[in-house]
């Protein structure tokens, strides 16, 4: 219990430096985040079903944001991958507890500079340099910071993301070392909200042209000199009120089993099967037993167990997000298996024109009624209305917005496909051609054109919406 407490105390800890750092006020959470402590780094690595892992966050867990690090000491942040979920936790703490929207470039420096966060006694430490951030500028190939400072809602097409993250860095510890910049972001961030173009957003803001500020960050990078945050810490912010409950026997398992369906593999599932057998026994069919239940038996394609579990907890809870949301996962997986039948990766695979496909769409729809940011959801809907020829509605828009804002990443090409879709048969010709040429750009460097279906995708999406070909920039 005391590990436990003096994690839940630095988390407390790191949540209000970044805040502090940033200058905005903290907002709850939209959704609470679950920590899931491990005594040390093997049971971490027992309870992920992986090697060499120090720490992971999850922005999409099953319950909401879910991270999971090792209780003892605290936060021990020696190894990339630890600094790798530090880094991630950060965007937590930015994305669900303020009410700022950090451009792209910012979000991801930033969680960089403080991945390095140290808790000594009460002696904080922010900014310590990392070779691991800095290694891909010792090249010398640098990207022209314009193009750094245009990614504000995604990523940079066509980069080392690696030198992007790098750069990102760089230009963030080199602001927060320099008061006069630091003091401006929040003026950047008002600009940006105002919808101002971004370079003339950040210049205005910060009263130098982009290449200016990016030949100072390069004259800082040559110093090597990198100064630290140093402070101590108020006794009111190392000891926050924390509130305990003990879970018997029973209880410890359950949660324990829910928090490992994050990170589930067949093997996980056949483990779990056990697990929530010998639970219902002793707790009987509760909802979170049989939820628990439809997953590990979907994981391992059983679906008519998967069903017959979910129908079940659907009696027992009928309004649940968890309940409606495994419904949906089952009904979404037996389609999706039955779409591929016949087909080569490459093929492109459509939901079809059915009864099926409607009823998926309205479950999930009752899914965000209960819950607007279940994950599973919002990404299914994107790919049912992504690709089928079912209308946009209330129910798209108000996915693919939630899934840009909270949920998007560089790596789902295939959700960026989805959503060129829907905006263009939503006629928004500007935001889908956006999201279309990201993904046509990861598709043409493809090595394997095969491999799924998204380049066959990109190119279906030119040749029915040709205006972006026309107005490519």
């Amino acid at each position: 219990p005391e590990e436990g407490k003096r994690l839940v105390r630095n988390l407390e800890v790191f949540r209000s430096t970044i805040l502090s750092l940033t200058g905005v006020k903290g907002n709850p959470d939209k959704k609470p985040l679950q920590v899931y402590g491990q005594k040390n780094v093997r049971e971490l690595n027992k309870y992920l079903s992986t090697r060499g892992v120090g720490g992971i966050y999850l922005q999409s867990g099953l319950e909401g944001p879910t991270f999971v690090t090792t209780t003892k000491g605290g936060f021990d942040i020696d190894q990339v991958e630890a600094q790798t979920a530090m880094h991630e936790y950060s965007h937590h703490v930015l994305h669900g507890m303020t009410l700022e929207d950090f451009p792209r470039w910012y979000d991801e420096g930033f969680a960089n500079y403080l991945s390095t966060f140290k808790l000594d006694g009460d002696t904080i430490t922010i900014g310590t340099p990392n070779v691991w951030h800095g290694k891909f500028l010792k090249e010398n190939k640098w990207l022209d910071p314009e193009t750094v400072f245009k990614s504000v809602d995604n990523y940079p097409r066509r980069v080392n993301i690696l030198l992007f993250y790098g750069q990102a860095w760089l230009y963030v510890h080199y602001m927060q070392n320099t008061p006069t910049l630091g003091k401006k972001l929040p003026v950047y961030l008002d600009n940006l909200s105002k919808k101002m173009d971004p370079i003339v957003a950040f210049e205005s803001a910060y009263g130098m042209t982009a290449l200016e500020f990016h030949n100072a960050a390069r004259d800082y990078w040559g110093e090597n000199a990198f100064p630290t945050v140093q402070f101590k810490a108020k006794d009111s912010l190392l000891n926050p009120a924390v509130t305990v409950r003990e879970l018997n026997e029973d209880e410890a398992a359950l949660a324990y089993a829910t928090g490992r369906r994050n990170f589930m593999t067949k093997n996980t599932a056949k483990t779990l099967q056990k697990t929530y057998a010998e639970l219902s026994q002793s707790m009987g069919a509760t909802k979170d037993i049989l939820v628990g239940q439809a997953h590990s038996a979907l994981v391992l394609r059983e679906y008519d167990a998967a069903e017959s579990f979910a129908k079940s907890a659907l009696k027992t809870a009928p309004n649940d997000a968890s309940v409606l949301s495994i419904n949906g996962n089952v009904g979404y997986s037996k389609l999706r298996a039955s779409m591929r039948k016949g087909k080569r990766g490459g093929e492109i695979k459509l939901f079809p024109n059915s009864t099926e496909t409607t009823a998926l769409r309205d479950i999930y729809r009752k899914t965000l009624d209960a819950d607007p940011l279940d994950f599973k959801a919002n990404n299914h809907l994107l790919a049912i209305y992504g690709r089928s020829s079912l209308p946009v509605d209330a129910t798209a828009r108000r996915a693919a917005k939630t899934f840009l804002t909270q949920f998007l990443r560089p790596y789902y090409v295939g959700q960026y496909l989805d959503l060129a879709y829907i905006h263009a048969k939503d006629n928004k010709p500007s935001e889908a051609c956006t999201f279309f040429r990201f993904a046509e750009a990861k598709t043409d460097d493809y090595p394997k054109k095969d491999v799924n279906d998204d380049w066959a995708r990109a190119q279906a999406f030119k040749q029915t919406y040709n205006y972006c070909l026309t107005t490519k920039s």
